[in-house]
């Protein structure tokens, strides 16, 4: 069903419950928004909906959604955590809302099912995170749904298996469209200007799967190349966090990380980002304890099992490429380097909610510009709380051989086998949300049941 046909009415914010208590794990839609209690099991998604012009369909949305993270931030000490999705070719703002389904059971389009869940993980993960002291620290998850027809309208093509394809360059340029449009920008710039305006620190991340990765990374390139509005605006923040960006030396706020999944963009988008980067003179840096180094601002994952952006994208447009198989954009390397058998992931000491878990460990060497980060990713899916022996693997995101350590680098480029994510679509399965997560965490927010930034990293 269309984006267009799914009718929002009045609200387009919504407050969802988390119950994961077996033997039912249930979302429960709480109407109207509720207000948030310390390390409550509930996190907001709020939805912003596209024409195919690049119009917003109903710009209240955007106004609801900028003042709910406005509001909560100022409820809030300890702040927000704000997770923003683009959905891609297929899919749209379907949503049944069932008052009380099983959070396994997808209600509506799939991929907005499955941006929920991983606003699911981080919110238990925010309910289980005490301070040292045996304060409160969790945060409020906020998730932003930007919507847009990922078929034609009306079309019976978009329901006939094979037949489907015939619509990708009537959807690309769709999503060209829409990612260069004044108003998807705004929507962008608004988001940033709220989550990361003085007040507490709320980490702001930015994903963008497939023709929604096209979208979001226009709509980068564009902000960060204007000269009419300053995406990159000076930050009053002295401190207080591990993690700084900075532009021509000065504080400035920024999304801790802008990723792209399975890319459907040109190449020549991240090109444009790059160079925008590198006249901005934007840098980042982490350092707490004995751990430093330069986390990304972007980055790009795809599979090498993606064969949609692979040969077949590059076919239709004439051998170009998208930024996830142009090598010459390679930063990284994604490996495996220790098996389940020889692995030890344990869960953290605390509540336990039953989910999955990841391990991001110390990168090595821990003070330099680009290190190699291991990561542990389950290998299954995790039954419920008695399950506490899932396997995990480890794989080590790592420099290539022509990268030099010594030197930051604001945008990372990296491939991913098909265990991880096995075809262009699969990219929220468990491994996939955990290494979406461990990213997260990478990039410098403090998440999972870390107290701090150091925190994040296991021996």
């Amino acid at each position: 069903m269309p984006s267009q046909s799914t009718s929002f009415g009045g609200q387009s914010v919504y407050t969802l419950r988390c119950k994961p208590d077996p033997p039912n794990r249930l979302f429960e839609i709480e109407t109207p928004p509720v207000a948030y209690q310390a390390n409550d099991t509930v996190f907001d998604v709020a939805v912003v909906q596209f024409r195919d012009d690049g119009t917003w369909l109903d710009a209240a949305q955007i106004d609801a959604a900028e003042s709910w993270i406005r509001a909560s931030r100022s409820a809030l000490a300890q702040g927000v955590m704000v997770v923003v999705f683009i959905h891609g070719w297929h899919h749209n703002a379907n949503w049944n809302r069932t008052p009380a389904i099983d959070a396994t059971q997808p209600d509506g389009d799939d991929h907005f099912h499955a941006f929920r869940l991983i606003l699911e993980s981080l919110t238990l993960r925010e309910a289980e995170r005490y301070a040292s002291d045996g304060a409160p620290a969790g945060r409020r998850v906020i998730g932003i749904y930007l919507a847009w027809n990922g078929d034609p309208e009306e079309s019976w093509v978009s329901g006939v298996p094979f037949l489907t394809h015939a619509t990708f360059w009537n959807r690309y340029n769709v999503a060209e469209q829409i990612g260069a449009h004044s108003q998807f920008e705004e929507t962008v710039r608004r988001l940033v200007d709220v989550t990361k305006a003085d007040g507490p620190d709320s980490p702001l991340i930015f994903l963008g799967h497939s023709m929604g990765a096209l979208m979001l990374q226009s709509a980068f390139a564009t902000l960060l190349e204007s000269s009419q509005y300053d995406l990159v605006q000076r930050s009053s923040r002295t401190g207080g966090g591990a993690t700084a960006i900075r532009s021509h030396g000065a504080l400035v706020s920024f999304p801790e990380l802008v990723l792209s999944l399975n890319s459907a963009a040109d190449s020549a988008f991240a090109r444009r980002i790059i160079d925008a980067l590198a006249r901005l003179a934007i840098t980042k840096t982490a350092a707490a304890g004995t751990v430093s180094y330069s986390p990304p601002l972007v980055a790009s994952v795809t599979s090498t099992a993606d064969s949609d952006t692979g040969f077949k994208w590059s076919a239709a447009k004439l051998g170009r490429v998208t930024d996830g198989h142009d090598r010459s954009l390679m930063t990284h390397n994604f490996v495996l380097t220790a098996t389940a058998d020889s692995v030890q992931c344990r869960p953290r000491v605390g509540l336990d909610f039953g989910q999955n878990w990841h391990c991001v460990r110390m990168p090595h060497p821990p003070s330099v510009a680009t290190p190699a980060i291991p990561i542990d990713l389950p290998t299954r899916e995790r039954n419920d709380l008695t399950d506490s022996d899932v396997p995990h693997a480890r794989y080590t995101i790592s420099p290539i051989d022509t990268v030099d350590r010594a030197e930051p680098h604001a945008v990372w480029v990296f491939q991913v086998p098909p265990e991880i994510i096995k075809d262009h679509c699969d990219v929220f399965n468990s491994r996939a949300r955990s290494l979406v997560l461990g990213l997260i965490q990478i990039s410098g927010a403090v998440a999972s049941l870390a107290e701090n930034w150091q925190d994040t990293f296991e021996a």
